[in-house]
């Protein structure tokens, strides 16, 4: 999950929304074949992921590792919370005999899940940085043709 997660965020942080949306509905559809969930779960909480993370994007500067930790935080817990919201109301409406149970281990995963997510962006963001800026010697944002 971290890792489609992950791509999804790389995605947004460099300007390519259109394959943020692509490795989201991927990924949805791997783990979706993968679950023991009704299918579209996965998917739905990945293009909401997507979609709080592309107006985070749109109100805050990623210019600082430390705004790309938030955003990488932010929709990681986004994602816990809506697979958590998704899975409950299939259960609820009888579409599944499977739940999530709500307890200390199940939040102690997702914390480590969206620490992991977060702190797995920020490196990755910090990387391409510094790589990017000494191999082409232009800013990391620049926008012309490379």
């Amino acid at each position: 999950m971290n890792l489609v997660l992950l791509l999804v965020l790389g995605a947004v942080v460099f300007d390519r929304i259109k394959y943020a949306f692509v490795a989201a509905l991927a990924g949805g559809i791997l783990l979706d074949i993968y679950s023991i969930f009704p299918p579209g779960i996965f998917i739905a909480s990945l293009l909401m992921s997507l979609a709080i993370s592309i107006k985070f994007k749109e109100k805050f500067s990623l210019e600082a590792a430390g705004n790309v930790f938030v955003l990488g935080a932010a929709t990681a817990l986004c994602y816990e919370i809506s697979v958590l919201a998704l899975v409950a109301c299939a259960w609820l409406l009888k579409v599944s005999r499977f739940k999530i149970i709500f307890n200390q281990f199940w939040l102690s995963g997702s914390f480590w899940g969206i620490l992991s997510s977060a702190i797995g962006l920020t490196l990755i963001f910090l990387i391409i940085r510094k790589y990017r800026t000494k191999i082409y010697g232009k800013s990391f944002y620049y926008k012309g043709r490379i």
